[in-house]
């Protein structure tokens, strides 16, 4: 009966009782409306008791076998979600984005309630030993590119499909630098072009005075700050010449990486559509001219009418039409503000261009080379001043673009499961219903779930307490030992922060920088590191320098501060992009003895003092800005080691020598923070021989940074020092991929306020272009009477240097410096 074949039987021969002629006509029609009467009640009927009777016969259970290989899918696809967020974590063009808004957003909650569940499917699962699956999100151009040239016919107007064919030695990288450790000698200071100009930099910003954010900004102010500040990075061109043939073609390969590295990273969104169309179209035009010989400036449309979207008339007309009349939820998934739109395609040219510079055939050609770096670097500074202007739409749009950056990779990377055969086709289909649910309850809700991202209302002392390095620590001696030996700061714009040269400094909100270059030495051992003020990233031309940012929830001490010797912290200052911070200040001996009594204690201050570290070794190597893999596989650049270091800093652990335990075998890189050792690792093409002989062994001395690889290190102790000689070193644990998955999942499903911290370990920086055209729009907006709306400069009647006295009298007299 509940299967329906009593309702047909009994319809069929309904309807060969009315088609007879025997019968009289309203014998005939009773019987069809009754027939069809009752079938249709036992549908009813079926259908409303259908599924209890299933349930009650227990045949709707699936077969716990394809049950359990679901959830090991679903598992394993949950692990490398979190992986693709902790490469994002340090990505500079996610520092301002809710993480905890992140994490909410890409992952299905069902997949996550029970984390026990998910827990065992780790353990079971097949798929983790295999390699990862991050090193193949970079697009191939060859996915939306055919073979042979390009023709091109302007006459006519249409374009043929764009060529590609990559040249054969593309698989490797053209030039390698491997590692090697570096003595005292080979560490100096950094002589850029912008020395003076950095200097002047420095002073006025820390002349003006202003809080965090422009908050009070009006829709005029803004556009006109906007207005100004594009006009300021318009004032740099890029000096694009055609070249050779090989130029040419070497454009033309980057160009149509960058189109289908736009295509495919962010043509997934409904929203960005007009964007990417936009942008796609731009670069076709400049393959047109590339292909003619001529000289195109790329993206030159972002400059030159800032009040109108890259798209045709009649669309930007309807978007704004639509944008400026209706508030409703559907309307939003198609316009955006013109400050949003702003961010949005600075963020892709961004994002297309760091993907670009990792091409190796880019190295063919120093033309191209430079064009594509000064292009970035416009770029970067343009989002530094959009960062300045409109501090919490740039952390709103960076949130969505994260989540949605997320949700393509999360495509690909399944996708990559499917035709490897690690998921069935049964198991993906259910996973990528799953997945592209969760995206349609995200794009439908975007106005509900991704809020503006402001700094909490909260006290300081409740902000210090949620740090992970505090959080743990019992309440009362949080109270005695944190509270009452450490003190506040409440810094504005430019401010220094008032901390000795032995102290911890925590920060609350906003952000600081190294306000003077320092080299900074562990011990007595002649080794130090760098850590410079403003960055040159070009070594031999002209280009725009840039500073590395500590932001909130970041930590920051001397490098020195687990060795016996004098502790020197960097002079810091507030970031003058960010406006303004707010700092706690703990004594070095205090945190020292807190480091001696928790173990986890000492372990997250080591970790900050890893990230200083390599933020003074990439700032030694200057380029490295243009050599960032967005790739989790350990390569032997600079660029990559440093990435994989602070990729997996959440994951690692301090391991100490000392003359009873001074042999250990450590999974490389990693980085030595005290003591000297002797690093022993196989050479790479000799993995499979047993053979010392196919040893290298190095002597490496505090602060260093310990090769990839499998190593095995000793501690170098001296025989006529009767003084403890120790080693301690920040090295990922030899665990197994299930241990490592779960300590990721656990980390990215605590509670809100601890993921939120998730980006504490990251790459973050701003380009110093137009420091003075943002300074004078923080001082803008505290005091607008002294300053002229139409150039943003200071407005005075009398002698410019006069007025510039006096302001630096005042700002002496509020904060007690002193100008330099």
């Amino acid at each position: 009966s509940y299967s329906g074949l009593r309702g047909a039987v009994t319809l069929i021969l309904a309807l060969e009782v009315g088609d007879t002629s025997e019968l009289p006509s309203s014998v005939r029609s009773r019987v069809v409306v009754w027939s069809s009467a009752l079938v249709a009640l036992t549908l009813f009927v079926n259908g409303m008791t259908i599924k209890k009777l299933l349930h009650l016969l227990k045949l709707d259970r699936a077969d716990p076998v394809k049950e359990e290989f679901l959830w090991r899918a679903r598992a394993t696809m949950l692990e490398k979600t979190y992986e693709i967020l902790d490469v994002a974590a340090i990505d500079g063009n996610s520092k301002t984005c809710s993480w905890s808004t992140v994490a909410s957003a890409v992952a299905p909650k069902s997949w996550i309630v029970d984390i026990g569940r998910v827990k065992r499917a780790l353990e079971s699962s097949m798929d983790l030993g295999r390699a990862s699956t991050l090193s193949s999100y970079r697009p191939s151009p060859e996915n939306h590119m055919g073979g042979g040239r390009r023709s091109i016919s302007r006459s006519v107007g249409g374009r043929s499909s764009i060529a590609l064919s990559r040249p054969s030695g593309e698989a490797t990288r053209l030039s390698r630098t491997s590692f090697a450790a570096s003595d005292s000698s080979s560490v100096g200071r950094i002589s850029g072009v912008y020395g003076k100009q950095a200097n002047d930099m420095e002073i006025l910003a820390a002349r003006r005075g202003s809080a965090v954010g422009l908050v009070g900004f009006t829709a005029e102010s803004k556009a006109r700050l906007v207005h100004e500040l594009e006009e300021e990075v318009g004032h740099l061109q890029i000096n694009q010449e055609i070249g050779e043939a090989i130029d040419v073609e070497v454009r033309r390969r980057v160009l149509t990486s960058l189109l289908s590295v736009l295509r495919e990273t962010y043509a997934t969104s409904v929203s960005n559509y007009v964007f990417v169309s936009a942008l796609t179209e731009d670069i076709k035009d400049a393959l047109d001219a590339n292909d003619e010989g001529e000289v195109y400036e790329l993206f030159q449309f972002l400059l030159d009418n800032p009040t109108k979207l890259p798209v045709p008339d009649w669309m930007d007309k309807s978007l704004k039409w639509f944008q400026y009349r209706f508030d409703k939820l559907m309307v939003k998934l198609f316009s955006k503000s013109r400050y949003q739109s702003r961010i949005v395609l600075a963020t892709m040219i961004s994002s297309a261009l760091r993907h670009v510079l990792c091409e190796p055939y880019l190295q063919q050609s120093e033309i191209v080379l430079e064009e594509m770096k000064t292009l970035y670097e416009i770029t970067s500074s343009y989002l530094a001043q959009l960062e300045a202007a409109i501090p919490d739409e740039f952390a709103r749009v960076q949130t969505k673009s994260v989540i949605e950056l997320v949700f393509q990779r999360q495509a690909a990377c399944l996708e990559a499961f499917r035709r490897e055969g690690s998921i069935d086709m049964e198991e993906f289909e259910e996973i990528h219903e799953e997945l592209l649910e969760l995206q349609r309850k995200y794009f439908l809700h975007t106005s509900k779930i991704v809020q503006n991202v402001r700094d909490s209302e909260e006290k300081d002392k409740y902000l210090l307490k949620k740090l992970p390095i505090f959080n743990a620590l019992d309440s009362e001696i949080f109270s005695t030992s944190i509270l009452e030996k450490g003190r506040f700061a409440q810094l504005g714009n430019g401010e220094h922060v008032p901390a000795g040269g032995d102290a911890v400094v925590f920060v609350l909100r906003g952000a600081v920088r190294i306000m003077k270059s320092t080299n900074c030495a562990i011990g007595g051992m002649g080794h130090s590191i760098h850590l410079p003020s403003v960055i040159d990233s070009k070594t031999d031309a002209e280009g725009l320098p840039l500073h590395l940012c500590f932001q909130k929830y970041s930590v920051v001490l001397p490098v020195d501060f687990f060795a016996e010797s004098t502790h020197h912290l960097p002079a810091l200052s507030t970031c003058h992009v960010i406006g303004g911070a707010s700092v706690f200040i703990l004594p070095g001996q205090q945190a020292r003895e807190l480091s001696l009594a928790y173990e986890w204690f000492k372990t997250e201050l080591a970790k900050h003092a890893v990230r200083l570290i390599m933020f003074g070794y990439l700032a030694l190597k200057r380029n490295w800005i243009h050599n960032f893999a967005d790739s989790s596989d350990t390569g032997e650049t600079p660029a990559e080691i440093a990435t994989h270091i602070l990729q997996t800093l959440p994951y690692c652990s301090l391991v100490g020598l000392t003359r009873k335990h001074g042999l250990a075998r450590v999974q490389g890189p990693g980085v030595l923070l005290q003591g000297k050792l002797t690093v022993s690792r196989k050479d790479r093409q000799s993995y499979l021989l047993d053979s010392e002989d196919t040893e290298l062994v190095e002597e490496m001395e505090a602060p260093a940074i310990l090769p990839p690889g499998l190593l095995s290190v000793e501690l170098v102790d001296s025989e006529d020092s009767d003084e403890l000689e120790t080693a301690e070193m920040m090295v990922q644990d030899l665990a197994s991929p299930q241990v490592i998955a779960e300590d990721r999942i656990l980390r990215w499903t605590g509670p809100p306020y601890i993921v939120d911290t998730n980006g504490r370990f990251g790459f973050h920086k701003h380009f110093e272009q137009a420091c003075g055209e943002i300074s004078r729009a923080h001082s803008a907006h505290m005091n607008p009477a002294k300053v002229d709306l139409a150039g943003l400069s200071p407005a005075t009647s009398g002698d410019p240097e006069d007025a510039e006295d006096s302001e630096d009298s005042e700002d002496a007299e509020g904060s007690g410096q002193k100008k330099e």
